[in-house]
């Protein structure tokens, strides 16, 4: 399991810095080892509704949360190496790309640019990016199976 968290996590700075898209989090957010704050989303836009996104639901699995949105250029460049991470270890970890954009545009603009993963809109406010502390995207947090 230890292997699989350094691909991803290897996978991911290799790909920010390609673009130099390193975003900031905030001194307040989790810290490895912490429990994850609570997944409060509003919409599901491709995978199972909310309601089956919990970390109840999500335990013994390895889960890499994406923030971003369509108006993120650089969100956008890392589409192919997100759908590339997902081909190769999606029958060992779960992708959920969490977006704060219109769920009727966000459908439209996927037509074309398809994203792999679960993509699905925060609350009301983004409470689930403010609960990881996400100052600027794109942001990725990887959740370990425990």
């Amino acid at each position: 399991m230890k292997f699989l968290q350094k691909i991803i996590i290897v996978s991911f700075v290799f790909g920010c810095s390609q673009n130099d898209s390193f975003a900031l989090a905030g001194e307040n957010g989790s810290k490895i080892g912490d429990v994850p704050p609570p997944l409060i989303l509003s919409e599901t836009v491709q995978g199972p509704s909310p309601n089956e996104i919990s970390w109840d639901k999500l335990k013994g699995k390895v889960v890499v949360l994406k923030f971003w949105n369509t108006a993120c250029a650089p969100c956008i460049e890392a589409i192919p190496h997100l759908n590339d991470l997902v081909g190769q270890f999606s029958n060992r970890v779960v992708f959920i790309s969490i977006s704060d954009d219109n769920g009727d545009y966000l459908k439209k603009y996927l037509k074309p640019k398809p994203i792999k993963s679960w993509v699905v809109l925060d609350g009301l406010l983004n409470p689930t990016r403010t609960a990881f502390d996400v100052h600027g995207i794109p942001h990725t947090v990887i959740v370990d199976a425990s």
